[in-house]
């Protein structure tokens, strides 16, 4: 290889325009650094992206905007993934590390204004104004300190939610996070930041984390450089208070951290759903002074983390501090009464999650389908039988048909790949694999399409087709 020619490291990221700017943010400080690299970005969707009709705490599914693109990196498709942290889950995945937490942007909600109320602040809209979020933590919050006001589920991409409060007669307003919409700079869209005393934030909201393979010495190395210590630090305790909460977009917790000259103040709180119940308790803790920074990983040389977080730049006994801080706080609200908010939401949840009669968290991708087969005769109304996770139809790997969502847990292939009897009638296609059972190796039944020339074959228990997470069942015959 020529001297002349770059290194290329593959950038995994979702498709939405804030995640490309994150996305390309990272890229750009990585780039100051090593000229000599060559990053590429791979855009993907995730289940949250596609699934825009329901509340993230009612699909009944974690990593919600994250699984694909760790998929991705076990698969060694991408080198590292750049997500917006709030996103991650408290526990990664087996192999999965956080490598760099950037400089968080500011943490707190911020209120848009539909154009009719612009003069307005949340305190003074009139009675029975709605307030779009689809967040439990922000809604059950708002509630308790304006309760004259309703608040109204709203889902998809900023530009989506934007167009819906504009363009619409049904939001009074909307709460956004405000490092998105700086982001994206739309700072004169916000009218209204709402500090943690009205409204504290999500765990983690407002800074930026890069997830790589825990074994990828040099991708660790290459990120270290990122790291920003304050920001680090205090998204550590708040990742350890939400890990001992157990909480999730499931329930309404929520932070504020402060540190400075080594002072950490973490404030968490638990909310019940309708704002009436509120559980909070803070602590301040003098971290310690930094000492040996952690040594440089090698593959035989395991480097410890802390809430999923690794660094050289910063003491371990320092992150260790700061994580025992964040769950020292969850201890505290746990001992007075937190607990059975917690259970309550996580129920009331639960029961209005979208779920397969089995009780297996129904597939978000297949009611559309099912809709579509039934229309065109494949399946009976009202013989009784169901069939799960059919995947939307694609003529080839990767494309999608116009306002159809596609199953990301699907592999299509050509049907010169395939054996002629499973191609159906005139065969363009066929999936390749279907969701293997729990508890079962195989999916009970297979379904032939015909007329779109798609057949679901036995699930196999490797491939992308094994980690769909709406696996359980496929047949309520």
């Amino acid at each position: 290889m020529g001297k002349d020619v770059k290194k290329v490291v593959r950038v995994g990221t979702r498709k939405s325009q804030l995640a490309l700017i994150q996305t390309h943010h990272v890229i750009a400080l990585l780039s100051e650094l090593y000229p000599n690299i060559e990053f590429e970005v791979i855009k993907m969707s995730t289940t949250g992206d596609k699934v825009l009709d329901t509340a993230l705490s009612k699909i009944g599914e974690k990593s919600l905007f994250t699984k694909e693109l760790e998929f991705a990196l076990e698969d060694k498709r991408v080198d590292f993934v750049v997500h917006s942290l709030k996103d991650l889950p408290s526990t990664l995945p087996p192999g999965m590390i956080i490598a760099g937490v950037l400089e968080r942007e500011s943490p707190c909600d911020a209120v848009v204004f539909h154009p009719d109320v612009k003069d307005k602040k949340l305190q003074s809209l009139p009675q029975d104004s709605i307030i779009g979020t689809s967040s439990l933590r922000r809604a059950s919050q708002l509630k308790r300190q304006f309760p004259q006001l309703k608040f109204q589920d709203v889902r998809g991409n900023l530009n989506t939610r934007l167009r819906k409060l504009d363009t619409g007669d049904t939001y009074s307003a909307l709460v956004l996070a405000e490092a998105g919409l700086k982001r994206m700079q739309w700072n004169d869209r916000i009218d209204e930041v709402l500090s943690p005393d009205v409204c504290m934030y999500a765990i983690c909201q407002g800074a930026l984390a890069v997830e790589c393979r825990d074994n990828d010495t040099e991708t660790l190395e290459l990120i270290s450089k990122l790291q920003h210590r304050e920001s680090l630090l205090r998204c550590v305790a708040e990742r350890a208070f939400l890990k001992k909460l157990e909480g999730g977009c499931s329930v309404p917790v929520a932070v504020h951290s402060e540190l400075a000259d080594d002072n950490l103040m973490l404030k968490g709180g638990v909310f019940s759903l309708d704002g009436t119940e509120a559980v909070i308790d803070s602590i301040n803790v003098k971290l310690p002074e930094e000492g040996e920074r952690s040594p440089k990983r090698s593959r035989s040389v395991f480097v410890p983390s802390c809430a999923s977080v690794v660094s050289n730049q910063v003491s371990f006994h320092v992150m260790q501090a700061a994580e025992a801080a964040g769950i020292r706080v969850a201890e505290l609200l746990l001992a007075e009464g937190a607990g059975p908010i917690l259970e309550h939401s996580r129920q009331h949840t639960e029961a209005h999650t979208k779920r397969h009669p089995s009780g297996a968290p129904a597939c978000p991708y297949f009611e559309t389908v099912k809709k579509e087969l039934e229309t065109e005769g494949v399946i009976d109304k009202n013989d009784g039988h169901v069939i799960d996770h059919v995947p939307p139809r694609r003529p080839s790997a990767g494309d999608e048909i116009e306002g159809l969502p596609h199953c990301p847990y699907f592999e299509v292939v050509d049907n010169s790949e395939a054996d002629a009897t499973d191609a159906g009638s005139n065969g363009n296609g066929v999936v390749k694999e279907t969701p293997v059972v729990i508890e079962t190796p195989v999916v009970k039944e297979t379904l032939v399409e015909t007329k779109s020339n798609i057949q679901l074959k036995e699930a196999k228990t490797n491939g992308s087709a094994a980690k769909c997470p709406f696996h359980n069942v496929t047949d309520t015959k």
